[in-house]
């Protein structure tokens, strides 16, 4: 059984679209939130990795040279997610575990699980208002199965660099979600924020992920030096997805904040010049990216 990808405009709103039309058989469906937020839904379970959809940021930095203005709406409200699952945190900057939006999620419901880095254990109790006994606290290396058809594997990630608490736990984390259909697993690896680093590739193309979530707003030196680290330049995630033998990316961690993007038509004219060797495409909203299996 083979993978298909088909990207998949609708109309409306997220919450609508979510409510009115059941997650179709032997398929997985992914939605951009913005930044580097996804929607994952599969059967019954609905899954977040980084939700940002408030507007915390703008209010922390209002003033300042980069003033965190969104250059986007949310596409979907916290107290729109009812009956989630559970959220992934890949580390604790704002705009990838922001209390605005995990604390109204975990007070509608106690069961809906968060997993985030060991290394960030108090931060996530604080921005979340759980209890640590109530947190699944992973660090690289590691495998947790989260429900009968859905596990996670946990790689580190670089945000400029790999950094590890006194305990040797990564403080910025990628996860690969395994996901059963029928006698297939489906793999969605979304990297957190992250740049290439030694042993990349080899640790990710162990698991033949099907698709690739990868932040590419790039790095510089004058947003490196105001406190901003950066992530993959679009060609470095692209050459990833090549040599890690990856057939899908979708690009994000782009078309939030003016100071930290970049122009979704590069994208789009990198896609056309290597459309022989994969598919990518820029994370778009009102789009369902669904993984199917075909004979």
């Amino acid at each position: 059984m083979q993978v298909q990808f088909e990207p998949l405009v609708f109309d409306g709103e997220l919450a609508d679209f979510l409510s009115q039309y059941p997650q179709p058989a032997s398929s997985v469906s992914l939605f951009w939130l913005g930044q580097a937020g996804f929607l994952i839904r599969y059967q019954n379970q609905v899954w977040l990795i980084d939700p940002y959809l408030s507007d915390s940021l703008a209010e922390k930095y209002q003033g300042t040279r980069f003033p965190h203005i969104r250059m986007m709406k949310a596409p979907i409200s916290p107290d729109q997610l009812a009956h989630l699952s559970g959220v992934f945190c890949t580390h604790k900057h704002t705009d990838h575990m922001d209390p605005a939006t995990l604390q109204p999620i975990f007070r509608q419901a106690d069961d809906v699980l968060l997993v985030a880095p060991r290394a960030e254990s108090k931060e996530a109790q604080t921005r979340s208002g759980l209890e640590e006994s109530k947190l699944t606290l992973v660090s690289d290396g590691e495998h947790i199965q989260l429900s009968e058809f859905i596990s996670v594997y946990v790689l580190p990630a670089a945000h400029e660099a790999i950094e590890r608490d006194e305990q040797g736990n990564s403080h910025f984390l990628g996860y690969v979600l395994d996901i059963a259909i029928e006698n297939r697993k489906v793999r969605v690896w979304h990297s957190g924020d992250s740049i290439p680093f030694d042993g990349l590739v080899e640790q990710v193309q162990k698991f033949k992920p099907d698709v690739a979530l990868l932040p590419v707003n790039g790095r510089d030196e004058a947003r490196r030096a105001n406190g901003v680290p950066g992530n993959f330049h679009l060609k470095e995630a692209i050459e990833i997805c090549q040599q890690a033998q990856i057939p899908t990316l979708i690009a994000h961690h782009f078309g939030l904040f003016e100071f930290n993007t970049i122009e979704p038509e590069k994208i789009c004219a990198a896609a056309q010049q290597n459309a022989d060797s994969i598919s990518v495409f820029p994370a778009q909203l009102n789009v369902e990216y669904r993984l199917r299996l075909r004979s």
